[in-house]
């Protein structure tokens, strides 16, 4: 009777573990960004890097409650509203579904597409609430039953444009540098990220560690099984 008493805790506590790391990782991530990383395009293969605070960003996150999506993008100076200065976040579920922030001249667009039962859920103009232009973050909110309930929601992309000056920051595991300028090389741009590194500090709350805790359940539930069998 000990035995069965230590097995039933033993998966309660994974599984009182395992559910709150799967809820906390669904709509959470994180990219960090060097400053002084903005490039100005000189040509097709080459950039120079210049100084251009509006546009450099530092830190996107993404984050939810209460069926709200917040992301919040972090520049070196300021956001600002004016023509030709694009601010553009591209998040995805998984690999599968797709999302698109846009926002210029204090106007904000965003797009979303997932696969949806065969089909796909698709909204052009997804409702967003936007504040935070002339300060150094720009916080886009939207509801999660709008973009299709995904899964999950992680950073994908990240680009900050001055149109007028040809100069561009870029963040995120998927963004794309121009060439392959050795002066960049992997510009360390996304080392905190690494699939949400840097919000994996507690480890002991990640769903790894909880499916691990539900498999030594399991494995001392048959030891003690052919305990009593002897």
């Amino acid at each position: 009777m000990i035995y069965k008493k230590c097995f039933v805790v033993l998966m309660a506590l994974a599984l009182f573990l395992a559910i709150p790391g799967l809820a906390s990782a669904q709509y959470n991530d994180v990219v960090t960004d060097p400053e002084g990383d903005v490039m100005r395009f000189v040509d097709d293969d080459t950039f120079e890097y210049v100084e251009n605070p509006n546009i450099d960003i530092t830190r996107v996150e993404v984050s939810e409650g209460g069926g709200l999506i917040t992301v919040t993008l972090t520049v070196k100076g300021a956001i600002v509203d004016q023509p030709n200065i694009i601010y553009n976040i591209e998040l995805v579920d998984d690999g599968e579904g797709y999302f698109i922030i846009y926002y210029e001249d204090g106007e904000c667009h965003m797009t979303s597409f997932r696969p949806y039962n065969g089909g796909g859920h698709g909204n052009p103009d997804v409702p967003t609430t936007v504040s935070g232009a002339g300060s150094d973050t720009l916080t886009i909110l939207f509801a999660l039953e709008h973009v299709g309930e995904p899964d999950a929601l992680m950073i994908h992309s990240v680009t900050a444009y001055d149109e007028d000056k040809m100069e561009v920051d870029m963040a995120g595991p998927y963004a794309e540098y121009p060439g392959d300028n050795g002066d960049n090389g992997d510009n360390g741009d996304n080392g905190d990220n690494g699939d949400n590194g840097d919000n994996g500090d507690d480890d002991e709350d990640s769903p790894g560690f909880a499916f691990l805790l539900m498999c030594a359940a399991l494995v001392f539930a048959v030891l003690v099984y052919h305990k009593k069998k002897q």
